[in-house]
C-alpha cells in the first residue's frame, strides 16, 4: 500500500529509505490514479520496497 506523505515529513521519509519509489499525484488526476494502481501491485510482488506519495497540489512546496 502507498504510504501518503506531507512536505513535512517526506524529506525524512527520503533520507531513511533505501529502496522505494515516491509518487507525486493529484487527487483529480486519472493518470495518478492509474499509476497508483500498477505501484500497489508492484508493492505486493517486492514487500522490501517503500512506496510513498505526495499529492502535489496540497504540498507544493515538496
Amino acid at each position: 500500500m502507498i504510504e501518503i506523505i506531507t512536505e513535512a515529513d517526506y524529506k525524512d521519509r527520503l533520507a531513511a529509505m533505501q529502496n522505494g519509489v515516491l509518487l507525486f499525484f493529484k487527487k483529480l488526476c486519472p493518470h495518478c490514479k492509474n499509476m497508483e494502481k500498477v505501484l500497489e501491485k508492484f508493492g505486493a510482488a517486492k514487500p522490501g520496497i517503500a512506496l510513498y506519495g505526495i499529492d502535489i497540489e496540497e504540498n507544493a512546496a515538496a
